[in-house]
């Protein structure tokens, strides 16, 4: 879990590199945001599963 959980934020944090870089063309910038969307969502529910573990 704890893998699946930093590999999702180190995706995360890397769509939004991209996303952010204004030398990236705008077709590029959008669907690094999806990614980091989705990869988002990953790290969440990744964070609630382990809150309802209550570790």
């Amino acid at each position: 879990m704890a893998q699946t959980l930093r590999r999702d934020f180190a995706l995360y944090r890397a769509h939004m590199e991209v996303a952010r870089d204004p030398d990236e063309r705008e077709a590029d910038r959008q669907r690094a945001r999806e990614r980091a969307a989705k990869a988002r969502g990953r790290v969440e529910r990744g964070i609630a599963l382990i809150e309802a573990a209550g570790l």
